[in-house]
């Protein structure tokens, strides 16, 4: 069940994706419409809660939807922010701060259906959970904040997104044959990445987000570039 928030200040599209939503019986959902972002907010904010979609006109009114969308950002970093947007040159300066995808105006169906498909399949992967145990603990965190995963001896060591640590009883094949291929790449066999954390592949080197580097080897360089690319392009 998807819960989503529509804001755009021109009520001819909000009909228009209202009449797109009726269309798509594959995917199940919620949504609220909203004529402003400060509407938006403050209704977010009385209720307390995150819608797991924002679907934001991204130039509104006093608050346009690229400052409520940074707001949302802190407040909801785990709520997938989308912009409709007529104008492309938007899409370079706040893709990778703020915001999930854009739908570009004129909006069709086909390209609102196919943004919301990957909303939904991205929030799939997103909500799995890595189960793990060390020392008779046990663990239980989301995919998405691991940011790389290392060999210990027989056992490793899961480094998250919030600088956590993690020792973990079982070994890489263990935890790479758990893992959802689509989020993750495997180097040699000493160390497993979250493709949405590495920023560049530079010669034989992954930079991450963090600002860590990972050695790759030539070997596994083209292997992990590949990988990617083929993330980053279905983000898109």
């Amino acid at each position: 069940m998807l819960n989503l928030a529509i804001c755009d200040n021109e009520p001819a599209i909000i009909e228009k994706l209202e009449r797109y939503l009726d269309k798509i019986s594959d995917i199940s959902f919620d949504y609220e419409v909203f004529f402003s972002a400060e509407e938006l907010y403050s209704y977010k904010k009385k209720q307390e809660l995150n819608f797991d979609v924002y679907i934001l006109d991204i130039e509104m009114g006093e608050m346009s939807g690229l400052e409520l969308a940074k707001k949302l950002r802190k407040e909801s970093p785990h709520s997938l922010i989308i912009f409709l947007t007529g104008f492309s040159k938007y899409v370079y300066d706040v893709f990778e701060v703020v915001t999930f995808d854009f739908i570009l105006k004129p909006i069709s169906f086909e390209n609102f259906s196919k943004v919301l498909h990957k909303a939904c399949d991205f929030l799939c992967i997103a909500k799995i959970n890595f189960v793990f145990s060390y020392r008779k603990n046990s663990y239980s965190i989301p995919c998405h904040s691991i940011v790389y995963i290392e060999k210990l001896g027989r056992k490793a060591l899961i480094h998250t997104n919030t600088g956590d640590i993690y020792q973990c009883n079982k070994n890489l094949d263990e935890i790479w044959s758990q893992l959802d291929k689509r989020m993750f790449a495997s180097i040699r066999v000493a160390c497993i990445v979250n493709l949405s954390e590495i920023v560049q592949v530079v010669r034989d080197e992954l930079l991450l987000k963090n600002g860590n580097t990972l050695h790759v080897g030539r070997a596994y360089r083209q292997e992990i570039k590949l990988h990617h690319l083929q993330f980053l392009k279905e983000q898109l």
